[in-house]
């Protein structure tokens, strides 16, 4: 009996898919024709019906006339079958072409590194090119001799006519050592595409050979236009009732946006506060607009320098008075520079010296009414002293006296005016009512501001007996004006602690 080799029983070994792989089908013709017909007992349609089945004949079994048959038979040998090609002799060696190409494809698509990329850069750059070398299109470069040897002056002109032979002509010009076509080439700004990258290409081959470039002559660069010039401007704004101003300095080249830095600084404190950044012209104007309609006071112009002599004045105070510089000054530090050595001019410095002392000093009440003075009210510990002492002289008979108190009251402003205006404060006071002047100037006229001058003189000359404080009226004012807005917050009355004893 034949014995048949059904291969291994592993689907996954190597010699069950070389078995699978070798077996041949069978043809069309090969196999039996069988009816898709219905099958007897199956539903119609079904996929397995092949019709009705051929009737079987009598089973081989070993004691049948089929058995019989067979042992008188002769036994022939089967001859061995053909051995197929496996897998590996099928895929791999019957493709060698396939797999070398494989292999070279994979050798050109390897990724270089930084030194090989370099070095195949530089000899792709080093590599010459010959006149009669293709284009693209494939056709022949022809390039003109009289274009190899152009002078600087006509090295733009030369690229332009080249056309598509331009990246040739400047490589021609590498080979002939045209230095000056080159440079020229590769300042022109005429020249774009291509070719100006082939020149600036050639100006670095040039380089790393150490070959001198000519530079550009000096006819070639641009003399400054008018209205290009640098132009340095400084505002000023006067100091509250507290000694606090604040100043600013900008830097700005024709057109351009502005470098810009302001300055707070406290009389007898220093620099509190400092600030830099970039602004056009527009935005500076917009801000100055914005103070006017805020406070009613427009920045006035003054010197770069005075402002400088300030702030460094100020930063003197920092140091005795141990208040913090704040970092911010470093960024104004261009524009505080350079240092002033010598105090300028004040800005009202010639309109105080056309002031006549010995004038009589008109409108010096009403000066409290403008939007500089508007805020200058004495400490608020002063004025509630004069109410404390107010009530030291007054009882309660005395106190439902609206004329008893009214005259007590003005006793007290006149001697607190006296003891609150010292010599320091009167000095402090005068200093900045001249600085307040430089904005009243601007925008209320001269004789505003000599009035202020005026005043500031008076109460520089003031003393304890012959011209004491309280004579002056704007500084009685001064007084008046504390306790007329002391009186507001307290919703109209005065709280005067009155002794209850007569």
């Amino acid at each position: 009996m034949p014995v048949y080799d059904r291969g291994p029983s592993d689907r996954s070994s190597p010699e069950f898919i070389d078995k699978w792989l070798s077996t041949t089908p069978r043809k069309p013709e090969e196999r039996p024709d069988r009816p898709f017909g219905r099958r007897p007992g199956g539903p119609e349609g079904a996929s397995g019906d092949r019709g009705p089945r051929p009737p079987r004949g009598p089973r081989d079994r070993r004691d049948g006339p089929a058995a019989e048959s067979r042992r008188d038979r002769p036994v022939v040998a089967a001859a061995p079958p053909k051995p197929l090609p496996t897998l590996h002799e099928t895929i791999l060696l019957g493709l060698p072409k396939v797999a070398h190409e494989g292999q070279r494809d994979k050798s050109i698509n390897k990724p270089k590194t930084a030194r090989e990329a370099l070095a195949a850069k530089a000899a792709q750059a080093h590599k010459p090119k010959s006149a009669a070398e293709g284009s693209e299109s494939g056709a022949e470069i022809i390039l003109d001799p009289s274009s190899i040897g152009v002078s600087a002056s006509g090295a733009a002109t030369a690229l332009k006519n080249a056309g598509a032979a331009a990246e040739a002509l400047v490589d021609a010009w590498i080979q002939a050592k045209n230095v000056e076509a080159i440079a020229a080439a590769s300042r022109d700004e005429s020249v774009t595409g291509a070719a100006r990258k082939a020149a600036k290409r050639a100006v670095n081959v040039l380089r790393s050979r150490g070959v001198a470039l000519p530079e550009p002559a000096a006819a070639a660069i641009p003399a400054v236009r008018p209205g290009d010039e640098e132009i340095i401007e400084a505002t000023f704004n006067p100091p509250d009732g507290r000694g606090t101003s604040s100043m600013t300095i900008a830097k700005r080249k024709g057109g351009e946006r502005a470098h810009i830095a302001e300055i707070v600084v406290r009389e007898g404190v220093g620099v509190v506060n400092a600030v830099s950044g970039w602004m056009s012209r527009s935005q500076i104007k917009e801000a100055h607009q914005r103070i006017a309609d805020g406070t009613g006071i427009a920045p006035a112009l003054v010197s770069p320098d005075w402002v400088r002599w300030r702030v460094q004045r100020a930063l003197e105070d920092n140091a005795k008075s141990g208040q913090l510089v704040p970092l911010g000054i470093q960024r104004c530090k261009e524009l505080l520079e350079p240092a002033v050595q010598t105090e300028p001019a004040h800005p009202l410095a010639q309109l105080q010296a056309s002031v006549a002392t010995d004038e009589p000093k008109t409108n010096v009440v009403t000066l409290h009414n403008e939007p500089e003075f508007r805020g200058w009210v004495p400490d608020p510990r002063a004025v509630e002293e004069i109410l404390t002492k107010v009530g030291a002289k007054l009882n309660a008979e005395d106190a439902s006296d609206q004329k008893k108190v009214d005259e007590v009251l003005k006793e007290e402003m006149k001697l607190a005016t006296d003891r609150y205006f010292t010599p320091e404060e009167r000095t402090r006071l005068s200093v900045r009512m001249r600085d307040a002047a430089v904005t009243i100037r601007q925008r209320a006229g001269d004789e505003r501001a000599k009035d202020v001058l005026r005043c500031a003189h008076a109460i520089d000359s003031a003393g304890l007996i012959t011209a004491p404080p309280s004579d002056i009226e704007f500084l009685r004012t001064y007084f008046q004006k504390g306790i007329a807005m002391l009186a507001q917050k307290t919703g109209g009355q005065l709280r005067v602690p009155v002794n209850a004893n007569p």
